[in-house]
């Protein structure tokens, strides 16, 4: 054995001395290429696949999940947003179970579609329902969370029972409460994207039937019978007029006293009260045909009625005369048509916000004399 070891290391040993040295130099490149990917094939078989434990957390619940995962030794990354927590994907429902025996996460409610997995063929109509509107509150806060700004979002449901024989039914109501983040403010254009939101995904749910405040009980939309704006929304719709009026003013009083020589000031009454009136016409047409028609003819031929006569009384009356006197004939035509009639249903509609009321008042500051006026802007 160990001559055969000689031989073999003694033939290697020929084999390269009878190469030049670009041929050496080549083969050690290779070798070290086959090392370096043998090693890279060890090092990715060995690292652990991972997949998310947990997605879509608040701050606060991913610091105390990866505090937790350290505690217990257990590998894991977080995602470039910072919202999702990774683990090997062997340790997944391990780890999960786990976690949920610490209360972790804390904000994590399981809300959503997931509350449908767990019904069972027992599960009463009751039941049902309730966990369908959860689901569906579940599903529209998390959408509304994603939203830029909104850092927690609650949405509550009123959805009435249908009623089969009455005529008009209950409307589904919704109302959404929402906390933004720190420095941010809910902008008009983002309150009218929850409330089609909101009002788009529930069967039956109106636009104006959509609530939408903040965290610090301001009302940001209101239902359309009030007014169809909130007091934040009126509030900013008011200000925006006057700026409105204001620079319209001051660019025409600066082409006539010059730039810098005039001030205005703006105060709008603003009428946010909101009318509607229905009316309806009724048409028809004398060329087109009846719906229905129904004609009536009645004759009558025989004598006419008997004659009068006799002894007035109880006694009188027992024996008549059964000849009739004059001629009997009769005849009756009548016909009746139902005609189609159009009708026309108009629907008017005001504008809520309308100026009642507007004053300004500017005043001249331009050399040699100084001027002030107060007009009426608006009627």
């Amino acid at each position: 054995m160990k001559e055969n070891a000689t031989r073999l290391l003694t033939r290697v040993r020929e084999s390269l001395a009878g190469i030049n040295t670009g041929q050496k130099v080549i083969a050690g490149v290779g070798v070290r290429a086959l090392l370096l990917a043998g090693f890279m094939v060890f090092r990715w078989v060995a690292t652990p696949s991972y997949s998310p434990l947990y997605s879509q957390m608040s701050s606060e619940d991913a610091a105390a999940v990866i505090e937790e995962l350290t505690a217990k030794g257990v590998p894991h990354k977080l995602s470039a947003d910072g919202n999702s927590v990774l683990v090997p994907k062997e340790q997944v429902h391990e780890t999960r179970i786990a976690l949920s025996g610490e209360g972790l996460p804390a904000n994590s409610s399981g809300d959503g579609y997931s509350l449908l997995d767990e019904q069972s063929l027992s599960t009463s109509q009751f039941q049902e329902q309730t966990s369908f509107k959860r689901a569906m509150e579940g599903e529209l806060a998390s959408t509304i969370e994603a939203i830029d700004g909104v850092n927690t979002a609650v949405v509550h449901l009123a959805m009435p029972a249908k009623q089969v024989f009455a005529k008009e039914q209950d409307p589904t109501t919704a109302s959404v409460l929402v906390d933004t983040q720190a420095g941010k403010s809910f902008t008009p254009d983002q309150v009218q994207a929850v409330v089609h939101l909101v009002a788009s995904s529930v069967d039956g749910l109106a636009p104006e039937k959509v609530t939408v405040a903040d965290a610090s009980g301001r009302v940001l939309s209101a239902d359309a019978a009030s007014g169809g704006l909130g007091a934040g929304t009126r509030a900013q719709a008011i200000q925006e007029y006057q700026d409105e009026l204001n620079a319209k003013i001051q660019r025409t009083l600066d082409t006539v006293v010059g730039p810098g020589n005039s001030t205005v000031a703006v105060t709008a009454d603003l009428d946010f009260d909101k009318s509607v009136s229905t009316s309806t016409t009724y048409e028809s047409d004398p060329d087109a045909k009846p719906l229905s028609s129904n004609r009536q003819r009645e004759t009558y031929t025989g004598p006419g009625a008997p004659g009068v006569g006799g002894v007035v009384g109880p006694e009188g009356n027992t024996e008549l005369d059964g000849n009739g006197n004059g001629n009997g004939n009769y005849s009756k035509n009548s016909t009746t048509e139902d005609n189609a009639v159009n009708s026309v249903v108009e629907r008017r509609e005001s504008a809520p916000v309308a100026s009642t009321r507007c004053t300004s008042v500017w005043r001249s500051t331009a050399a040699p004399r100084s001027r002030s006026a107060t007009p009426t802007c608006g009627a």
